[in-house]
């Protein structure tokens, strides 16, 4: 009931004050309502970099908020003449549009990196190719005699050159 007559005081009020006054608290309404969009998708960013999304998930929420914030500066712009908005603030706005259109363009046109528990083949030779055609234990065996080894890399450890 109190809300009700709240509401109704400020409706006559605006009313009385003129047009001035009601574009005035539309503009300050409809802002907010844009400002409070851009405000909550900055927060999903942030969120997204705190839990250390990939760069795919990030791409999108940085787009997101990008659109709204887009919607901000639009709006400044277009109504700037008539709520009183000072240009300043316009410029503010769109500066901080590029520099989020700039991280954009960064985040979504990275490469992806390869994931941690895999790392990247090695180009060179192995281990493998050390030790000679059977591997690292024993060289080449004598086909001829099976029991006889022949010179590995861990033939000489033993101290022997059998």
């Amino acid at each position: 009931m109190r809300r009700l007559r709240i509401l109704t005081i400020a409706a006559a009020l605006a009313a009385c004050a003129g047009p001035e006054a009601l574009a005035q608290q539309n503009c300050v309404e409809d802002f907010a309502r844009l400002r409070q969009d851009a405000e909550k998708r900055a927060g999903e960013v942030k969120a997204a970099g705190e839990r250390k999304v990939p760069p795919r998930e990030m791409c999108q929420a940085i787009r997101r908020f990008a659109e709204s914030e887009a919607k901000v500066v639009k709006y400044l712009e277009e109504n700037q003449p008539w709520c009183q908005i000072p240009p300043q603030v316009v410029a503010q706005a769109k500066n901080s549009h590029a520099r989020t259109l700039k991280a954009r363009t960064q985040v979504c046109s990275a490469k992806p990196v390869a994931a941690p528990d895999r790392p990247a083949k090695p180009s060179g030779p192995g281990i493998g190719s050390l030790s000679g055609p059977t591997g690292i234990g024993g060289g080449t065996t004598n086909p001829t005699n099976p029991g006889t080894q022949g010179s590995g890399i861990f033939s000489t450890l033993g101290g022997s050159s059998r």
